[in-house]
């Protein structure tokens, strides 16, 4: 069991190391927050978590982007590196909304008595994913940390 384990975690770990390659030959130090943005968001729907896709491409992430700053200086460096985790988390909670992995254990609760589904909670969804991506999208390239 523990070989299956290793062999999964090999496969997602070059899978982000393949993203993070991507990433690192199309990304500049103007744009790769972005980049990060939207690469954390399609990873999410791959892995509809709380946090759990950093694990995953967060240190291939991390490292494209200090690949991408060669030359920086320490202070800049964590600048950068900031900036690009801040772009994965809003990445993830961007996805969040379309892909409500939370409804599962809202719906029961707050549903019960009346019949309601995701789906139906799916449709309102899309007018604040879309408010949202424009106004994160702002935040990521033009706000520093």
């Amino acid at each position: 069991m523990i070989s299956s384990h290793r062999c999964i975690q090999g496969y997602v770990t070059s899978l982000g190391e393949q993203l993070a390659g991507l990433l690192a030959s199309v990304a500049t130090i103007d744009t790769y927050p972005f980049f990060v943005y939207l690469l954390d968001g399609i990873v999410n729907f791959a892995i509809p978590s709380g946090g759990g896709e950093f694990a995953v491409i967060g240190p291939s992430v991390i490292e494209a982007v200090r690949n991408i700053a060669v030359g920086a200086s320490p202070e800049e460096m964590t600048t950068i590196t900031s900036r690009a985790s801040m772009s994965i988390a809003y990445g993830e909670s961007l996805t969040n909304l379309l892909q409500p992995f939370y409804l599962l254990l809202v719906l029961p609760v707050m549903g019960a008595g009346i019949k309601i589904q995701a789906k139906g909670v799916m449709g309102y969804l899309v007018v604040p994913f879309m408010l949202y991506f424009i106004i994160q999208s702002l935040m990521v390239i033009f706000v520093p940390l």
